[in-house]
């Protein structure tokens, strides 16, 4: 029988003398260190490579589609904001115009100082005097404001002679309400004077 030390090199002829436990442990290590240890790993090698290049573009495209998701909605709130701010404007708009609207006298208005301007205090009275005058069927014909006084306003009614002295400081509402019973005490008694003077409130004076 021939004997083989460990470090002696093994060949496929060799192995066949061998004893059948000899021969088994020989081909075990020839398939360990031919396949599993050199193969086996760099096969490992190869997927783990594979795998983190995989995980890194996934990474890559999660990054990009965050980027743009933030870039859209950065872009969509300042849409959004944009519209109501244009919303927004546009219905102050017209509420200051319904406004200006609702406060623009139909009655035309003289100023005997010959102002380039009539006050906003002056037309805003006038407007209200006349939706107030309309509950006591009274319709105004002009307004005049005075030479050299500020706040009082000459009212002179269509179908009436006098002229009734009032002042932008009271209501219009409650001069009006005096100023219909001025008329129907004027018309009772036949009665034509020049004006009637409703600036004190709770007395009349007429001339």
């Amino acid at each position: 029988m021939k004997l083989f030390r460990s470090k002696d090199k093994i060949d496929d002829a060799s192995i066949e003398t061998l004893p059948p436990r000899r021969r088994q442990k020989s081909q075990s290590n020839q398939f360990r260190v031919g396949y599993t240890i050199a193969g086996e790993s760099r096969q490992k090698r190869q997927d783990e490579l594979e795998r983190t290049k995989a995980h890194k573009r996934k990474s890559r495209k999660n990054k990009v589609a965050i980027a743009v998701a933030v870039l859209l909605l950065v872009l969509l709130i300042g849409v959004i904001t944009t519209i109501s701010i244009k919303i927004a404007d546009r219905r102050e708009a017209e509420r200051l115009a319904e406004i200006e609207e609702a406060l623009t006298p139909d009655t035309p208005i003289f100023d005997e100082n010959a102002s380039q301007a009539i006050s906003s205090r002056v037309t805003e009275f006038v407007a209200h005097l006349e939706d107030d005058v309309e509950d006591y069927n009274i319709e105004l014909e002009r307004v005049v404001l005075p030479f050299q006084k500020a706040r009082e306003v000459h009212i002179y009614l269509k179908g009436h002679e006098e002229y009734y002295k009032m002042t932008i400081d009271r209501s219009s509402a409650v001069q009006a309400e005096d100023m219909s019973e001025m008329v129907r005490y004027l018309e009772e008694r036949g009665l034509t004077p020049e004006y009637v003077d409703l600036r004190v409130k709770g007395k009349a004076y007429y001339k």
